[in-house]
């Protein structure tokens, strides 16, 4: 069971799993406020026409008229008074212009959540709210990050990015990328001089040529780099992939384009055959 308010008559009720406790609140003016996340799937902050309550507590000092969830998490709230995290509140924010820009998790290791307000951009580390007074507020951006929580083989590292810098998302340093041509993807980063991969470099020549795809391969020239470790060359770019194909009661992967099949570690297996079919390749 998710926990939610229940309005029973002249009463109001929180309930978590089992536990069921009254609330101190006026039934009739009573209302949920949804966060911005679960939108009331999981009901844990309510209001009537005075109070606002998180759970069956209520929240002292808190401005029952205009209190709000802000996106990026589902404990940031605030009203005309204060910006709130998990329930306390956060000095020195200022409330009125405080919002969301961006979030972005890597998965498996952190989580960066970019806001700003009329001061500077900040970000929400280790718990607490840290300002980037060295960040240009107007085009502060996060970029890199993957789309959800789900555990993935090509986790793409996170950027904090303005007119004039790159910063590492985790540990706020600077970076020798340029913020103009600056690109992430899968585990690889490019500038118009550079290319990396976890962090590592990469010596290419031409490095604003190269195209950069989530699943974690970086395409240039003839040449396709599989996860920072296989350089296969000798491939068609435009049609280069990686495939699954049975073999007995196995699956196997490939790397094949238009022309040729290859194994994981870049050797050509054959020239593909005309009678290929999708996840079964075939040679000539």
């Amino acid at each position: 069971m998710t926990s939610k308010f229940s309005v029973e008559g002249d009463k109001v009720f929180f309930i978590f799993h089992s536990d069921k406790r009254l609330v101190n609140a006026d039934a009739a003016s009573f209302a949920l406020i949804p966060d911005s996340t679960d939108v009331c799937k999981n009901n844990t902050y309510g209001r009537d026409k005075d109070s606002v309550f998180s759970g069956a507590n209520k929240l002292t000092g808190a401005d029952a008229a205009t209190f709000q969830s802000v996106s990026g998490s589902s404990y940031i709230f605030k009203d005309k008074y204060a910006v709130y995290y998990s329930n306390n509140p956060q000095p020195g924010i200022d409330p009125s212009s405080f919002t969301h820009i961006k979030s972005a998790i890597k998965n498996g290791s952190y989580v960066v959540r970019l806001f700003r307000d009329k001061e500077s951009a900040l970000i929400l580390q280790d718990e607490s709210f840290k300002r980037l007074t060295n960040v240009d507020i107007k085009s502060a951006r996060l970029m890199g990050g993957d789309t959800d929580y789900i555990t993935t083989k090509y986790p793409t590292d996170i950027f904090i990015v303005d007119n004039n810098q790159v910063l590492h998302g985790k540990t706020l340093e600077r970076t020798k990328f340029d913020p103009d041509s600056f690109a992430t993807q899968g585990p690889f980063s490019k500038d118009k001089t550079q290319l990396e991969c976890h962090g590592k470099s990469i010596g290419v020549t031409k490095p604003s040529t190269i195209v950069l795809r989530k699943d974690g391969i970086a395409l240039f020239d003839d040449k396709a780099l599989l996860l920072c470790e296989t350089l296969i060359t000798g491939v068609d770019p435009n049609t280069f992939d990686i495939k699954l194909f049975r073999a007995g009661r196995s699956l196997k992967e490939v790397a094949v384009d238009a022309r040729t099949i290859f194994d994981k570690s870049g050797y050509v297996v054959c020239l593909r055959g005309k009678n290929d079919s999708e996840g079964l390749p075939t040679c000539k």
